[in-house]
């Protein structure tokens, strides 16, 4: 008994070793994901889900077919976000089909293979995740999957140790050869160093002033989409008094945001340009990106916020900033032919 208290509380203690990172991230988010049951519970926050269908389904099953081929090989001349960061730009390669099958092979057989005592709660674990992520009634996204890539990870190597050396050896050795290739021709035009220069350019022009920031670009819901320009701007910068993201996330940073009406409104077009009725005071670029920086208050030429003509772009209103109709009506319906491309690409 004396034994078995000293294993849990060892295995406790390396519990809270391992996800120490994750806790301290919590503490300084206001306990973003350690509250999250208790306002589910409480009906403050409700999950986004979709209704339970077979299609949905179906389309869980290609995400992670396509994940499996995705292990081994992406595709040369890409970039990072493109690939593995949520809500990019909707041009993720899509995996080798023949390369999933070989990932799927190698689990079946490693789960075969190793059907004894002491293995069941490896099979569990790895099949209960992948029961979870295809029946879940919701965007299910790559990176939900990370933890059943690992544990492919460990299959895969398993079969490829089972396999004769010479075999083993050239399959691993192309695989380095094409990833390292595949590492060498990324490209950083959505990177950290490029969105930091554009902060770098626009903060000279804000200087003492408050400014309240918006984003804007060619996905849907941009405080969700574009939230990360907020910590950019404060991190590299100066906070902000208000963003289009406060209504989502400001809960996490209550004392930061001000009452007051900002000096300065400051709009960010992430890959996209828009057009506005009224000039900037001033328009920075770094890469896809560009900033436009504008005296804030509503001109006489530019619709009243709380008219029902106000322009509304993407879910939020750019107040003192119109956007004209068929701009906005032209970005979304090439947001929704992108939209079906992508999902042609997934069915193929």
């Amino acid at each position: 008994m004396k034994t078995n208290m000293h294993i849990g509380i060892l295995a406790f203690a390396v519990y809270l070793l391992i996800t120490s990172p994750l806790i301290i991230f919590d503490i300084n988010h206001n306990y973003d994901n350690l509250m999250m049951p208790i306002r589910t519970l409480l009906g403050k926050q409700h999950a986004a889900l979709y209704e339970f269908s077979f299609p949905n389904m179906v389309g869980h099953v290609k995400e992670l077919l396509s994940s499996f081929g995705r292990l081994w090989f992406i595709t040369f001349h890409t970039n990072p976000q493109d690939q593995i960061v949520l809500e990019s730009h909707m041009d993720k390669t899509n995996g080798n089909i023949f390369l999933s099958f070989i990932s799927l092979g190698a689990l079946i057989w490693f789960l075969l293979k190793n059907r004894r005592p002491g293995y069941d709660i490896f099979a569990i674990s790895l099949l209960t995740i992948i029961a979870a992520f295809i029946m879940y009634p919701s965007y299910n996204l790559e990176y939900y999957l990370m933890s059943v890539l690992t544990l492919m990870a460990v299959a895969i190597g398993f079969t490829l140790n089972a396999l004769p050396k010479s075999i083993s050896l050239i399959i691993v050795g192309i695989f380095i050869i094409v990833n390292i290739l595949s590492v060498f021709t990324l490209s950083d035009k959505y990177g950290l160093y490029i969105r930091r220069e554009l902060v770098y350019k626009t903060m000279p022009a804000i200087g003492d002033r408050s400014y309240e920031l918006q984003t804007y670009g060619e996905l849907l819901k941009p405080e969700f989409t574009y939230a990360g320009w907020r910590y950019l701007f404060k991190h590299y910068g100066k906070t902000p008094s208000k963003s289009n993201v406060d209504p989502v996330l400001g809960w996490i940073y209550q004392d930061e945001i001000s009452k007051d009406t900002p000096e300065l409104r400051v709009v960010v077009a992430d890959t996209v340009i828009p057009k506005f009725e009224i000039e900037p005071i001033a328009t920075f670029q770094s890469g896809v990106y560009t900033s436009y920086v504008f005296n804030n208050q509503l001109p006489s030429n530019t619709t009243n916020p709380r008219s029902k003509n106000a322009s509304q772009v993407s879910g939020y209103r750019l107040e003192s900033i119109e956007i004209p109709l068929q701009n906005i009506f032209e970005t979304d319906q090439i947001l929704s032919e992108k939209n079906n491309q992508q999902v042609k690409r997934d069915l193929r």
